[in-house]
């Protein structure tokens, strides 16, 4: 089992440099990793067993029904969702001989759903893969080995100087590479509300509303409670499967099948539900965010002065008031990947340069 999984290790190891925040880590990182997880556990049948069992028939091979049924196919009765389950109504909900005029809703999704979970992992990888490719190891190359406060001194004036050079003679710059930036964080949101939509057309229109049925399924009484999950995700339903008979007629065999795979289906989905409710409330609070920095230098400051010493926010702060945001947004950069006492050192430096510049 643990050896299923070992392929996601690529995602798990921590990343020497931060070009981005949590939020986005959530997206391109967990989010990911939950769903390639959740793929990898959909297609192993060998730890899970066969995802379908259908009742046995005398002249027809048991594999063959399954396989049929599983390429084919199940059905539920519409009208047989809310009847009483018992002697003197049906005997799983959904299953109930069908009439004509009767409903029949067929369950399709199930043998996709490894492919649709693995297609919705990639989707949510393309935004960050669109960021590395603009960021182009742009701020790994500049840390010159200030992210370590073990440095020799000659050494660490000499770096500090280089980034300070950059800094300065790129001013002005970096708006372009900013606004791609937060182009992706808007990317992020448009991915998720993308991805709700296309689970709920994946699943029948019942995706949206899936949480919220189930969050209320305990709280009714039990004469009318009807467990919503087994309507989406049933764990028994039909099969008509057709064969020539001895006389060389062709015989109707309607079936029963088991499907254990819903059992777990059932549990994917609903998770998925919050994880994708959750990740659009803090994707929108970040859009927020963004918006505030982008319209107030003061909050610009406050991100990026809890990075500094107390002696050089002064230094910071003036900085900041200067600059634009793409610039500060590089400079914001540089301060999660350069060690605190280095970062500090450069903000003094940098605003000495400024002062010099303006004299």
């Amino acid at each position: 089992m643990f050896g299923l999984f070992s392929g996601l290790k690529f995602l798990i190891h921590s990343q020497s440099v931060t070009i981005d925040n949590v939020v986005c880590r959530l997206h391109y990182r967990l989010t990911v990793i939950i769903l390639l997880a959740f793929t990898l556990l959909m297609s192993a049948h060998e730890y899970f067993g066969e995802p379908i069992y259908c009742t046995e028939e005398s002249n027809v091979p048991t594999k063959l029904m399954n396989t049929f049924c599983w390429i084919h196919s199940t059905f539920s009765v519409e009208r047989a969702w809310e009847d009483t389950v018992g002697t003197k109504g049906v005997p799983y909900p959904g299953i109930a001989q069908a009439k004509n005029g009767d409903l029949k809703v067929y369950h399709k999704y199930y043998q996709w759903v490894p492919f649709m979970l693995f297609i919705q992992a990639i989707l949510f990888y393309i935004p960050r893969y669109l960021w590395k490719l603009k960021e182009g190891g742009r701020v790994k190359r500049l840390i010159l080995g200030l992210d370590s406060a073990v440095i020799p001194e000659d050494q660490k004036e000499y770096n500090i100087r280089l980034l300070l050079n950059y800094f300065r003679c790129n001013l002005n710059t970096s708006n372009s590479f900013f606004a791609f930036y937060v182009f992706t964080e808007f990317l992020n949101f448009g991915n998720v509300v993308f991805q709700m939509y296309l689970i709920n057309k994946f699943l029948g229109g019942t995706f949206m509303s899936y949480g919220w049925r189930v969050l209320m399924f305990e709280d009714w009484s039990p004469e009318l409670r009807f467990d919503p999950m087994l309507r989406v995700f049933p764990r028994m339903a039909k099969c008509i499967f057709h064969l020539y008979g001895s006389s060389g007629d062709v015989k109707k065999h309607d079936v029963l099948c088991l499907l254990p795979i819903n059992i777990l289906n059932e549990k994917i989905y609903i998770f998925l539900w919050f994880w994708m409710w959750f990740l659009l409330i803090v994707t929108l609070c970040l859009l927020i965010f963004r918006v505030l920095t982008i319209s107030l230098p003061f909050v610009r400051i406050l991100v990026t002065q809890s990075r500094c010493f107390p002696s050089a926010r002064r230094s910071l702060n003036k900085i900041i008031q200067e600059i634009n945001v793409g610039d500060w947004y590089f400079l914001d950069l540089l301060s999660r990947n350069i060690d605190r006492i280095n970062f500090s050192e450069f903000v003094e430096k940098c605003e000495k340069t400024f002062e010099s510049k303006a004299a």
